[in-house]
């Protein structure tokens, strides 16, 4: 909601903001637990980092390429 609310009039002073969830890319439990799921009971997230951070660039490769910026878009 903020990104919504601040981005347009960001936008007016050259200042594109955006918001991007990246999806469940970790196990939030500590590192030893979540490596104990994977290995008992074949848990893993279902997205990975390189998702996770494909979902992050994607807005910004969008607007270099194609010159439209996604402003406040929901």
């Amino acid at each position: 909601m903020f990104t919504h609310t601040a981005a347009g009039e960001l936008a007016k002073a050259g200042i594109f903001m955006n918001a991007v969830d990246t999806g469940w890319v970790t196990d939030e439990d500590p590192a030893e637990l979540a490596k104990k799921k994977q290995e008992l009971e074949d848990f893993q997230p279902p997205l990975d980092i390189v998702d996770g951070a494909a979902r992050v660039m994607d807005p910004l490769f969008e607007g270099i390429n194609t010159g439209n910026i996604g402003v406040g878009n929901s």
